[in-house]
C-alpha cells in the first residue's frame, strides 16, 4: 500500500514561490503545495488561507499572509489551521512588526531618515503599515505586535508554540511563530 502524501503548504505566495530566505523553515519546496487566494500563475493551486480544504496537514507556512486577513477573522483562521493540522503538524506564521513601522514613521517625522535598503522614506514606510494598497489582496487588514500574535495562538488553542522577532528578508523586523498541534 502506497504512504498517504504528506501534505505541505505555502500559503498567500503571491506569484512565486518562496523567497530563499524562507527555504530554511521550508527546506525542499517541491514538496510544499505553493498556493494563494488570487493566483496569478498556473502553477499556484488556489486556496484561501480561512478555509483550506485538506485535512491531516503537516505543515503550513504563511508569510505576510495573516496581515492581509481582517482582525475579526484572525481567531477563526488561526483555529481553522490548528484543525486542518495532524497531531503533531506545525504552522510557520510571519507577520511585519508593527512596532517597526511606527519606530521608522517616527523617525521621519523627527526629520532622521532610516538606515535600511528599501524604507527609506514615508511611502515606503506606509506599506509596512498598509501594504501597498493597489489592490484588496495588497492592503494590511491586521497589525500584531509579538504579544498580540501570542495572545491569539492561545486562544487558538496552540499549546506548543514560539513567537519571535527578527530582521528578515523582506528588509524589515518581522514577528515569526512556529507553533505545533
Amino acid at each position: 500500500m502506497a504512504k498517504p502524501r504528506d501534505v505541505k503548504i505555502v500559503l498567500g505566495s503571491y506569484d512565486a514561490t518562496p523567497h530563499p530566505y524562507h527555504h530554511q523553515y521550508l527546506g525542499d519546496v517541491s514538496e510544499w503545495i505553493i498556493s494563494d487566494l488570487n493566483p496569478r500563475v498556473p502553477s499556484i493551486e488556489k486556496i484561501d488561507a480561512r478555509d483550506i480544504k485538506y485535512k491531516n496537514v503537516s505543515a503550513l507556512y504563511a508569510s505576510h499572509i495573516l496581515e492581509h486577513i481582517k482582525e475579526d477573522e484572525i481567531l477563526s483562521t488561526l483555529t481553522h489551521w490548528r484543525k486542518v493540522l495532524k497531531k503533531g503538524g506545525w504552522v510557520h506564521i510571519n507577520v511585519p512588526d508593527i512596532t517597526f513601522g511606527l519606530d521608522m514613521l517616527m523617525e521621519l517625522n523627527t526629520g532622521k531618515l532610516p538606515d535600511n535598503p528599501y524604507f527609506n522614506n514615508r511611502e515606503k514606510v506606509m506599506q509596512i503599515i498598509n501594504g501597498t494598497m493597489e489592490s484588496d489582496f495588497d492592503t494590511h487588514k491586521s497589525w500584531f505586535t509579538k504579544d498580540k500574535l501570542e495572545d491569539y495562538l492561545q486562544k487558538a488553542g496552540f499549546k506548543n508554540y514560539k513567537v519571535w522577532q527578527e530582521y528578515e528578508a523582506h528588509d524589515m523586523r518581522c514577528i515569526l511563530a512556529r507553533a505545533e498541534k
